[in-house]
């Protein structure tokens, strides 16, 4: 056991006073009818969580250390402690990483929080905040200006602790390490700066005036569609070439401007494909399934690799084409099970109702292989194969035009 793992089994945590469990459904057909699902809400995300999960997070409700909490699980499901370690203290961290829960002394009574501060000051040393674009428990992106910079607006990744503890503090310089070791690319967003203000650490990026990618699916082309599609991958291609994994690669990590350019952003779960020890972090619905759970807890916490992102890019790539997900599950196990055995429904049309052709529908469907060693191995392939695509089937719209 590491020292850091060994210090965290004994610091106690406690469920965040503002998350709210909800009770879910009655059991589904094909569920076990003794077992419904509840909904667990942290600021701006819901997930599914299933009964052991709830009593964990219900008897976390007052502090606990993770090590009372796991052998209160040993001993509730009458089972070894050593047989449901592993798979209870990878939960109970994604749950820390969620924000779901917080070290006692976070749990903040009537002190102001951070972000709290930060929405009433509208400041932040020289940076004046405009608008909130985004929160979780650990950050707060603000579109924002600088009196010494001029007008021109910025986006301001703020890392929301106090007096940052050494994992936050790490997360902070190792994202920047890695964005100022990145050549710049047109479609990765540019950092500018990053320092530290009365304790608070914060990247300041490049501002773009831009959507999700996941809010223009239903709305775009499918010329528009072949443009971001390739785009996307020319991103992903330049951090491979580089050595970087991204390490959560999902739709909303892709933004599109006004002009439908794309732009690779939130690089705080990457790091260089040499390290060791690293966890790859990554969305239920994107994760390929040599990363899926054994259990009802965790996914795998092992190394991930340029293959396991080509299957995470074929899953944004469907959603781009089809506007749907390639596989479905309301628990955690259902998904993992679609995704291990399941094949995603045939790409046939757009949400606008576009025919989408068959070599682009293969493309995507070998990024999303179940066996790692039968989908492209690079990046690099699966562009050279896209392009090849596109380019015969221009050659194809040009023959038909002129006949």
């Amino acid at each position: 056991m590491e020292a850091t793992e060994s210090r965290d089994l004994h610091r106690k945590i406690i469920l965040y006073k503002n998350v709210e469990i909800q009770d879910g459904v009655p059991a589904m057909k094909g569920l076990d009818e003794k077992e419904n699902f509840s909904f667990l809400k942290v600021r701006h995300d819901v997930v599914t969580i299933t009964p052991i999960m709830r009593e964990i997070l219900e008897v976390a409700r007052t502090p606990h250390t993770l090590d009372e909490l796991i052998r209160w699980v040993a001993e509730s499901q009458s089972c070894s402690y050593e047989s449901i370690y592993q798979a209870v203290y990878s939960f109970l961290k994604r749950m820390g990483r969620l924000g779901a829960l917080v070290y006692e002394e976070e749990q903040v009574g009537n002190k102001p929080t951070i972000l709290a501060e930060l929405e009433e000051t509208k400041k932040l040393g020289d940076f004046t905040l405009l608008e909130q674009i985004g929160a979780s428990y650990k950050v707060a992106l603000y579109k924002c200006i600088s009196a010494e910079k001029g007008a021109h607006a910025y986006t301001i990744k703020i890392f929301l602790k106090r007096k940052p503890r050494e994992s936050l503090l790490k997360e902070f310089i190792k994202e920047y390490e890695i964005l100022n070791f990145l050549p710049p690319h047109r479609n990765v967003r540019k950092v500018i700066d990053a320092s530290v203000y009365d304790d608070i650490p914060y990247i300041l990026f490049e501002h773009i005036d831009g959507v999700s990618m996941s809010d223009v699916v239903d709305e775009v082309s499918l010329e528009t569609k072949y443009s971001i599609a390739h785009q996307l991958m020319t991103a992903m291609d330049h951090l491979h070439r580089h050595q970087i994994l991204h390490g959560d690669i999902h739709s909303s990590n892709f933004l599109i401007d006004p002009e439908n350019n794309l732009h690779l952003i939130d690089l705080g779960m990457g790091y260089f494909e040499h390290e060791r020890g690293i966890g790859h972090g990554g969305v239920p619905r994107y994760m390929p399934p040599e990363r899926m759970p054994d259990d009802s807890l965790d996914f795998s916490e092992k190394k991930g690799d340029y293959v396991s992102e080509i299957f995470q890019i074929g899953v944004c790539l469907y959603f781009l084409f089809s506007g749907e997900y390639p596989f479905n599950g309301l628990l955690l196990r259902d998904l993992a099970s679609s995704i291990k055995h399941d094949a995603p429904p045939r790409l046939i049309k757009t949400p606008l109702e576009e025919k989408i052709p068959q070599t682009i529908a293969d493309i995507i469907s070998k990024s999303m292989e179940k066996d790692p060693s039968r989908r492209y191995q690079r990046v690099a392939d699966l562009l050279q194969a896209w392009s090849l695509a596109i380019r015969n089937r221009e050659w194809t719209v040009k023959e038909v035009n002129m006949t």
